[in-house]
């Protein structure tokens, strides 16, 4: 695999389905670099020109809370994604810590298999309920990150694989950073996140990733996904099926969430036409805001 030169020390970060991330030393630009390295379709957007180094066909809006991306280089058969290197953690990591000892919430689930939820001995619910602080660090997220993906669609671009690996939270700051968002209409996404019509990879919009962040919401609040299984199961439940809501599977009384649970449930609606999206998110996280602020 051939290493544009101007990379340096390239150091592993973390790896998915579509690619690897590294950190390098940027020597044009005498700093350090996320840098990822994807495959590369030579007919796709943004194809090299005669000197093997390609920009997107559209830059990333510039936002507070979205990666910037620097450039993109096209080397054989591997695209090259020079970014902002952000030091954070996963924004699931930064609302719910992990903790030594998992407590649950004994409830039964009343009907697991036709949810597609997992269960424990006895039919009792895995599921754990946010805690007050943790509702509060979601509450300080969720405006950050509706912004964001905001700024993506105004720019029409689609994100089209949220999930926590890819917004980060800066430890430094607390500033919300979404990265790994798709620059070429590739198909991507992780079936635990993916809206229902996203298998289809075809007429896509901004529903897609609102679905997605209905996904992070129910995580945040549950401490589990919507839905269980392979991916195949998991995209034929979210095809058939409706997700539960999250006051469903958790005791919620207690921590001020109603507002969050009502816009999760909407946000997970199987019909795009049905599902909210952008104006009441950042109706729900303004309210957020202003509470937090009286």
């Amino acid at each position: 695999m051939d290493v544009p030169p101007r990379y340096l020390d390239l150091r592993e970060l973390g790896r998915g389905d579509f690619g690897v991330v590294y950190s390098a030393d940027d020597v044009e630009r005498g700093e350090r670099v996320a840098l990822k390295c994807a495959p590369h379709s030579p007919g796709s957007p943004g194809s090299p020109g005669s000197d093997g180094t390609s920009t997107p066909r559209r830059a990333p809006p510039l936002h507070p809370n979205v990666v910037r991306i620097h450039d993109v280089s096209i080397v054989g058969e591997h695209r090259w994604t020079s970014m902002e290197l952000i030091d954070g953690m996963d924004v699931m990591s930064w609302i719910r810590p992990p903790k030594p000892v998992m407590t649950r919430d004994p409830r039964p689930l009343a009907h697991p298999l036709l949810l597609g939820q997992p269960t424990q001995d006895a039919g009792v619910s895995v599921f754990t309920a946010a805690s007050a602080d943790e509702v509060r660090r979601l509450r300080d997220v969720l405006p950050q990150l509706a912004a964001g993906l905001a700024a993506l669609h105004r720019a029409e671009l689609l994100h089209r694989d949220l999930r926590p690996a890819n917004v980060l939270v800066e430890k430094s700051s607390g500033r919300v950073v979404l990265v790994d968002f798709d620059l070429e209409d590739a198909f991507a996404g992780s079936p635990a996140y993916m809206a229902p019509e996203q298998s289809q990879a075809e007429g896509l919009g901004p529903k897609v990733d609102w679905y997605a962040l209905g996904v992070l919401l129910f995580e945040a609040l549950t401490g589990a996904l919507p839905f269980f299984g392979n991916a195949q199961e998991v995209v034929l439940r979210k095809q058939t099926g409706s997700a539960p809501a999250p006051s469903f599977c958790v005791d919620l009384s207690n921590v001020d969430a109603d507002d969050l649970d009502i816009l999760c449930t909407r946000l997970l609606r199987r019909e795009p036409t049905l599902r909210a999206g952008e104006a009441e998110v950042m109706a729900v996280a303004a309210h957020g805001l202003a509470t937090k602020i009286a």
